[in-house]
């Protein structure tokens, strides 16, 4: 089976800059949650708002 998504640039540079990207934002969300997992099962450090950021760093993810 084969997909092909088409995107018609520049009116939707913002859509295909989210779809070419989501395996990092995907990647980003899974830390975020296995840190309050530990921060949750095994008393681990607090998620702040600085971790986010740091995991957001990390995976080269960026919120506008």
């Amino acid at each position: 089976m084969k997909v092909t998504i088409t995107f018609t640039l520049p009116d939707e540079q913002v859509e295909y800059d989210n779809a070419s990207q989501g395996a990092k934002y995907k990647d980003a969300l899974t830390e975020v949650a296995m840190a309050f997992r530990q921060h949750r099962k095994y008393d681990g450090p607090p998620v702040t708002e600085d971790t986010f950021h740091s995991i957001l760093d990390d995976c080269d993810v960026s919120v506008e």
